[in-house]
């Protein structure tokens, strides 16, 4: 993560989008369609996987991540021409990115998702909060990143619950 952040400062458009998948646990499928809107107060949308509702707060490091940017266009992340992606035109643009870092082959942008997951088992979230944070559908992918059992104990969390 240090490389990448590193190598795309903020105020860059990769490392917006490595902020909003970090940050909120968007898939590359989720991250490509995301709107201002639907950022601006706290992270709404709905996991195109699973179709679940996500409401996630926005953290220190996305809100810095996104003021640094223009908001030329209804979704966050455009390409050169100002268009929105494509699922795969994404997922290029991040592999771009992950290589020019100097990151291995590797490092996948489903990463990061999988980083907050257990981020927020380490903040001592349950299985039922990263269930939600993160649009699961069951407990045995909320705790597929980290065992919960490892986790001291369980807190009741809200989306304002801080990770950093």
């Amino acid at each position: 993560m240090t490389a990448f952040e590193r190598r795309w400062p903020i105020g860059t458009k990769q490392r917006k989008a490595y902020a909003l998948m970090l940050n909120i646990g968007t898939a590359r499928v989720d991250t490509h369609q995301l709107t201002w809107p639907q950022v601006d107060d706290g992270a709404c949308y709905r996991r195109h996987k699973t179709c679940v509702a996500v409401d996630m707060a926005v953290s220190e490091d996305l809100q810095k991540a996104l003021a640094a940017t223009p908001r030329k266009h209804i979704t966050v992340i455009n390409t050169e021409y100002g268009k929105p992606y494509t699922v795969d035109g994404f997922s290029r643009f991040m592999r771009d990115a992950i290589t020019a870092a100097g990151l291995p082959l590797d490092c996948q942008p489903h990463g990061l998702r999988k980083t907050l997951g257990r981020m927020l088992a380490d903040a001592g979230c349950s299985a039922h909060d990263i269930m939600a944070a993160l649009g699961h559908t069951t407990l045995a992918e909320a705790t597929r990143a980290r065992p919960i059992a490892s986790v001291a104990a369980s807190v009741p969390w809200r989306a304002s619950t801080n990770i950093d």
